[in-house]
């Protein structure tokens, strides 16, 4: 017996291109010099890929890209009481660089919400502690306890916090609903 000859014509030799070139696609993961990417086979973490051709399993991996370049994060406006029980509003921007991929990936979900967020307490903390006028003219003092603060938690994310930068502190005036305005007129 004399085995056929496989004959697949010029369509299935397309066709065994292509499904070979996204398998070729699929294997291999490119990584910029700027980046690093951490390899989840299946769900499971397994390790931080290093910039240039990164071999990974077809199919059944997925890449989370972690940029390793200064970040700057914005921190939005924020109504916070100072220590004389005065409300006052404040913007941010916190500037940050990842050092260590792995621990930016593992222990906190979304590096950059997590700063934002952990920068906003901080703020309202540190504009807790100080006094109405000392917080009107004191954004460099603001910026450095705050930056202070952030230090130590963002080294254990793996992160270097760079700098902070506050601006456009104003005082917030106490809005009196129409019964306190009506009452205070009662009284005169």
């Amino acid at each position: 017996m004399h085995a056929l000859p496989l004959q697949i014509g010029l369509p299935g030799s397309i066709l065994v291109l292509v499904v070979l070139s996204f398998c070729v696609y699929q294997t291999v993961e490119i990584v910029k010099p700027h980046e690093r990417r951490a390899l989840w086979v299946l769900g499971e973490y397994k390790k931080i890929l290093e910039p240039g051709l990164n071999y990974v399993p077809p199919f059944i991996s997925i890449t989370e890209s972690i940029d390793m370049q200064p970040q700057t994060i914005d921190v939005p406006r924020q109504e916070a009481i100072t220590w004389d029980d005065r409300p006052v509003t404040a913007v941010a921007e916190v500037t940050i660089t990842v050092f260590d991929a792995e621990r930016a990936i593992r222990e906190v979900e979304d590096h950059k919400q997590a700063v934002k967020y952990l920068s906003m307490t901080t703020r309202r903390a540190v504009i807790g502690d100080m006094e109405r006028d000392d917080v009107l003219y004191g954004e460099r003092i603001i910026a450095h306890r705050i930056q202070t603060e952030l230090e130590a938690p963002l080294r254990e994310w793996g992160i270097d916090i760079e700098s902070v930068t506050v601006t456009d502190v104003s005082p917030k005036e106490k809005r009196h609903s129409r019964s306190q305005k009506r009452s205070e007129s009662n009284r005169l």
